[in-house]
């Protein structure tokens, strides 16, 4: 599924079929618990697609009374770690694994749901056990545990404090606030990768401005006409729905502090000329995947060099545009000066 996963509903069907006829010891079932937890925990790449996987199988296996719910397998092999997690910290083959669970918790809750007197909650245990696992990496600063905290939080941090703070009525979530506490002295500590301490300026910064929203929510559940599955879908939507705003297929536009305006108000004269734009530049990413390898940084300096640099492979070989105004000249000259290059562009 890694390989294809444009073809994940049609393997799971064919899975789920297969597991419901051959299962006939309970045994068999852990066995299949053992193989998807550990790729989830193991492999970040899988991560996402097991968490998919684990909703899947616990909606759809039709298991003997005999059997334990697919869900409670998982979990048990979950709480494991967290129980054992001030221990594996410190043994540099096994904070792998409790990275990797952490990461899979987050996937877990971000992917599985309840009914709750008649309403679709979010799993409060998955939380709770994240919580305590992300608590334990940040008390163990190094390079990868923050590495991984940051990926967390890049992924799901204005989501994860939202829960908290309607769990807790508070402006801030107290455990979100211990981590980033935390990380505070990682972003001066010299011994953690450069990378790593910029992800966490950045977050710091994000986490102050509320995740990116003008005002700090309220502290109050989405309506319960809102699925609450919504707060994970494009800004846009998850926008829409906290304003109690019917869902249309027609573009909504949003001021910075939120508030809905015009097409016109936005700058589109025509609501054409959004969805010509949105057509021509496509609607991009949901959301970032865990990618270790990930350097934002360099991958933009990598792209303004293949985009500009002339046949020659530096700057001195670049073709200058006549129309050049001078203050772009100037700027031009001060991104030579600091990329190393002190020649004459002409």
């Amino acid at each position: 599924m890694s390989l294809s996963p444009g073809n994940y509903d049609e393997f799971m069907r064919d899975l789920v079929d297969m597991l419901n006829t051959s299962l006939t010891d309970p045994r068999q079932l852990e066995d299949v618990a053992d193989i998807v937890f550990d790729q989830s925990v193991l492999e970040p790449n899988f991560t996402y697609t097991g968490a998919r996987m684990c909703e899947y199988l616990h909606k759809h296996l039709m298991l003997k009374e005999t059997f334990a719910d697919f869900r409670k397998q998982i979990n048990k092999r979950a709480k494991d770690i967290c129980v054992n997690r001030n221990i594996m910290v410190k043994h540099p083959e096994d904070v792998h694994r409790l990275r990797g669970a952490t990461r899979f918790l987050t996937e877990l809750f971000l992917n599985s749901e309840v009914m709750v007197e008649g309403q679709i909650k979010r799993i409060d245990v998955y939380r709770i056990a994240q919580k305590q696992m992300m608590e334990t990496l940040s008390s163990n600063p190094t390079t990868e545990n923050f590495k991984c905290l940051g990926q967390i939080f890049k992924l799901a941090g204005k989501l994860i404090e939202d829960f908290d703070r309607e769990k807790e009525k508070t402006k801030y979530a107290s455990a979100v606030t211990q981590v980033f506490n935390n990380a505070k002295n990682v972003v001066i500590d010299a011994s953690i990768d450069r990378d790593v301490r910029q992800m966490w300026l950045q977050l710091i910064e994000r986490r102050a401005c509320d995740w990116g929203r003008a005002k700090n929510s309220p502290l109050v559940a989405p309506p319960a006409s809102v699925p609450a599955t919504i707060q994970s879908g494009p800004p846009a939507v998850a926008a829409a729905a906290a304003a109690d705003v019917p869902f249309t297929n027609e573009p909504v536009f949003f001021s910075p502090d939120g508030k809905i305006i015009s097409a016109a108000e936005a700058g589109f004269s025509n609501v054409d000329d959004f969805e010509r734009e949105y057509e021509a530049y496509g609607p991009g990413d949901a959301f970032d995947q865990y990618d270790d390898d990930a350097d934002d940084y360099k991958q933009i300096e990598e792209a303004i060099a293949a985009a500009t640099l002339g046949p020659g492979g530096d700057y001195s070989s670049m073709q200058p545009y006549d129309d050049w105004d001078p203050e772009v000249e100037a700027a031009f000259e001060q991104f030579q000066q600091e990329s190393g290059y002190h020649g004459d562009y002409r």
